[in-house]
């Protein structure tokens, strides 16, 4: 639903994203390599900030420098990581890391699926919502 004409819409919003990923996907040679390198780096970080089972209020990478156990991102990361991680977090002999208008772009490529997973999984759940609040069970909501 559009109020105002000079306002886009969210379906206006999300093909332009996709449209602008694709267009720097053809440009950049190597950018499915780029793209898993973006997803595996963001599953990196997950796994830094998932809390411990037995300490689940402690900030997990504090935790890991203080009793040299667990991962730590200053330990050294997986190399495949090194071009979207900041220098603070670079080991010494590191390779250059992206520019960051390309690392920024990788990874809103890598995230945009998965931002349209939720979006469709919060519109469904809405749609059931309403269905139960609004309809009789009996009735065909779909």
């Amino acid at each position: 639903m559009v109020f105002q004409p000079s306002v886009r819409s969210l379906y206006q919003v999300l093909a332009s994203v996709k449209n602008k990923i694709e267009q720097f996907a053809s440009v950049e040679r190597d950018f499915p390599g780029l793209l898993i390198q973006a997803q595996q780096y963001l599953l990196f970080r997950v796994d830094l900030s998932d809390p411990s089972p037995e300490t689940p209020t402690k900030d997990p990478v504090q935790d890991a420098s203080r009793t040299g156990s667990g991962k730590n991102f200053l330990d050294g990361p997986p190399k495949v990581l090194q071009p979207f991680l900041t220098n603070r977090a670079k080991v010494v002999g590191a390779p250059p890391s992206l520019p960051p208008p390309v690392r920024d772009t990788m990874l809103a490529a890598a995230l945009f699926p998965e931002f349209l997973k939720e979006l469709a999984a919060l519109a469904q759940e809405h749609s059931i919502l309403c269905c139960r609040i609004l309809g009789d069970p009996d009735d065909a909501c779909w």
